[in-house]
């Protein structure tokens, strides 16, 4: 390690120590020459070498420094020179030298300080670094440099809010199927941004595509503001991995989609070069930020028949029909003329009164949107009227769902594999336990709510493409276990932090409400229907198309409805359920999308 004020190269001062690992130190110095701060790197070459050893390194050094020196872009910090010393003071077994590589100093903050003050950014400020880095990136691979150690310390956040790559790694002082060399890493503690090729002792799989698994992981952190386990914790418990939606749902689908590629473990399956990367990342503008997620929609629960009208109007009839008998005895014995009374219910009364005294749905709480990672403000709640709508259609009689002539299919997912991205997750918060997984062919959704509490997500399409406009989605939904209270459904035109929520219940009520970012907003309020098979499988669809929307249970039509607050976004599923005693359990299976 150099000593302060010490001079190396006859150039260069030494003014801090700003890091040092198993593989180098860092500090920050000045040039005597030009006058200027500058950035100085030592690095340390493999020890236990012989002379030719050490000569054969220290040339391929020099070499491999040269062609990170000509890269010239205003994205890169520069590396200013380059050059090897004799070491003072050797430990035995030691090189006798050391290398050095000098670079630029830029005014900023590595992204990793960004993070650690600020946590999860903002979607646009990460996705311009993204573009920033992909530039740099594509730029370096066209002239053979792969940088190989890309995270968030190896990033600089300029004042004007420009991302530059810094710290190219040198390979030329290790050999990479030492295993020294990647225990040394480990020590460094950058493995959460390395791809599972550099984990090992074989590495000549290293290329492009590792530089572009290290820069999404790095884009992961810092768009969720957690930073991503390691490849090989992602290969033995990949249900810990927690997807983007799961930490940040307000993402843009097409960012996350491109992030959570580049971070895919086998290489043929990530983006191929960093111009593609960069090519899907620009494929679509991005919506604007959000606001905070709402909370569930309202749990309703059935109201009690109103005994008090429903006697009094027993009392009224015993009375009307008394009086009848009355003036016919009076009429018998006193020859008297035929009294008028009021007679009694008609059909259409009685209907009426059998209408007032349907089970009603109230509300009684306020959950939490999915998914809970941090408290959000209480916000306001949807009052319900206090008798709920009966439809009662015969399951069967109504038109039976199916995509207009022309329209293509989107999706088709019957959950064999997790090909559309899904949230795949097992947590644990302030809202309860919640564990999602694709398994058996199904999406297995499992929730233990310590209070009320609406759990949904999104998938991602294939190659990043946009949900349309309009469309028609369907799936079939069974309830395991659990309060049959609980609703489950379709989320339609998520944009932006808002979205309808198409719910049904095995009680056998279904709604359609609308999350407008401030409150739920009614559209179709608790209706009953008898399309529901309680604790079967049940298949809901929902077609959407401008301003019109068709609502489908089992095939039977239970509604149509108009709104035209929001006109595109994503489908998804939805979960929400009371407080629970004991886990209530969903399968979600066959998962379709069609669109003109």
């Amino acid at each position: 390690m150099l000593s302060l004020g010490s001079v190396v190269h006859n150039r260069y001062r030494i003014d801090r120590l700003l890091e040092i690992g198993a593989l180098e130190a860092r500090y920050r110095g000045w040039d005597q020459d030009l006058g200027e701060p500058i950035f100085i790197r030592e690095l340390s070459p493999q020890p236990d070498l012989t002379q030719e050893e050490e000569d054969s390194l220290r040339s391929a050094f020099l070499m491999e420094a040269a062609s990170i020196i000509n890269l010239q872009h205003p994205h890169i910090a520069r590396v200013l020179a380059a050059f090897v010393q004799p070491d003072a003071s050797p430990a035995p077994d030691q090189a006798t030298w050391r290398a050095y590589l000098v670079q630029q100093s830029l005014a900023g903050q590595p992204l990793s300080e960004l993070i650690t003050r600020e946590g999860a950014i903002k979607e646009r400020r990460v996705v311009a670094y993204a573009k920033d880095l992909l530039d740099a990136l594509a730029y370096a691979h066209d002239h053979g440099v792969i940088h190989r150690d890309i995270r968030p310390e190896s990033v600089l956040i300029t004042p004007d809010d420009h991302a530059l790559l810094t710290n190219f790694e040198i390979v030329a002082l290790w050999s990479p199927g030492d295993p020294r060399t990647w225990t040394a890493k480990r020590v460094l503690g950058v493995p959460q941004y390395a791809p599972p090729e550099c984990w090992g002792m074989h590495t000549s799989q290293v290329d492009a595509r590792s530089d572009i698994y290290s820069l999404g992981a790095t884009l992961y952190h810092a768009i969720t503001g957690e930073q991503p386990l390691t490849a090989g914790e992602r290969t033995s418990n990949p249900y810990q991995f927690l997807q983007v939606k799961a930490l940040a749902p307000r993402v843009n689908s097409r960012t996350r989609s491109v992030i959570l590629q580049a971070m895919e473990l086998p290489l043929d399956k990530r983006h191929q070069t960093a111009a593609s990367m960069l090519r899907a990342l620009e494929a679509q503008p991005l919506h604007k930020d959000s606001r905070l997620p709402p909370p569930a929609p309202f749990l309703p629960k059935r109201r009690q028949f109103a005994w008090p009208r429903v006697w009094g109007l027993l009392l009224s009839t015993l009375v009307l029909f008394l009086a009848s008998l009355l003036g016919l005895w009076l009429n018998q014995t006193y020859d008297l003329p035929t009294l008028v009374s009021r007679p009694g219910p008609t059909d259409d009364e009685l209907a009426l009164v059998a209408t007032e005294l349907t089970p009603a749905a109230s509300l009684t709480t306020t959950p939490r949107a999915e998914p809970a990672v941090e408290a959000s403000p209480v916000l306001p709640t949807l009052e319900v009227p206090q008798t709920a709508t009966t439809r009662l259609p015969e399951v069967g009689t109504t038109p039976v769902p199916s995509p207009p002539e022309g329209w293509r299919t989107i999706i088709t997912d019957n959950f064999d594999d997790n090909a559309n991205g899904w949230v795949v997750s097992e947590f644990e918060d302030e809202w309860g336990s919640t564990r999602r997984a694709i398994e058996a062919g199904s999406y297995h959704w499992e929730i233990d709510a310590a209070q009320a509490v609406s759990r949904w997500c999104t998938p991602d399409l294939s190659g990043g493409q946009a949900f349309p406009a309009d469309y028609m989605v369907s799936v079939e939904v069974q309830r395991l276990s659990g309060p049959e209270s609980a609703a489950y459904g379709l989320v339609l035109r998520h944009t932006e932090g808002s979205y309808y929520l198409f719910s049904v219940r095995d009680d056998g009520y279904f709604l359609l409400s609308l999350w407008d970012g401030a409150a739920w907003q009614p559209i179709v309020d608790w209706t009953q229907t008898m399309a529901v098979k309680e604790g079967e499988v049940n298949r809901l669809s929902a077609r959407a198309e401008g301003a019109s929307f068709e609502l489908y249970i089992n095939d039977a039509l239970v509604h149509q409805a108009q709104s035209d607050l929001l006109r595109e976004g994503e489908a998804g599923l939805s979960i929400s359920t009371a407080a629970t005693d004991s886990p209530a359990v969903f399968q979600f299976d066959n998962f379709s999308v069609w669109a003109p």
